[in-house]
């Protein structure tokens, strides 16, 4: 076949597609980071954890300036943790949870965290728990 890459080629080209997309989440899981590096940021997150709220009712929530709040609300904006909607001159913002949990998901494969489902853990600590009553190690 024309243009097919097989072989060594096919490794390599594998290899480097999976250095970019490593590449892209370790960069997506810093925006994240960066965003939750802030206890307003984080406070703003857990408003919005209830109900969309409007840019006004967050900021009535702070002892800081509007334009300083809404620097906030662009850094979590960028990281897409919130999401933004227009409604006449007023701003509703909204939590992207799944945001948050791929980040963290991403994060704790970073450090070679495997995670399993519940059910996996459990027959897991099932087996263990037999062995060691069994005095086995």
């Amino acid at each position: 076949m024309v243009g097919t890459v097989t072989g060594p080629g096919l490794l390599a080209k594998t290899a480097s597609l999976t250095t970019v997309r490593l590449l892209a989440k370790y960069r997506f899981v810093n925006k994240v980071f960066k965003a939750l590096s802030d206890p307003t940021r984080r406070r703003v997150l857990q408003l919005l954890r209830d109900r969309p709220m409007s840019a006004g009712e967050l900021s009535d929530h702070f002892p800081v300036s509007k334009p300083t709040m809404s620097a906030h609300f662009a850094v979590l904006q960028e990281a897409g943790l919130i999401e933004s909607e227009k409604s006449g001159r007023t701003i509703i913002y909204r939590l992207v949870m799944s945001v948050l949990e791929e980040a963290l998901l991403g994060f704790a494969q970073t450090l070679g965290w495997g995670l399993q489902s519940k059910q996996t853990t459990r027959v897991q600590h099932h087996k263990v728990t037999r062995r060691t009553a069994k005095g086995e190690a």
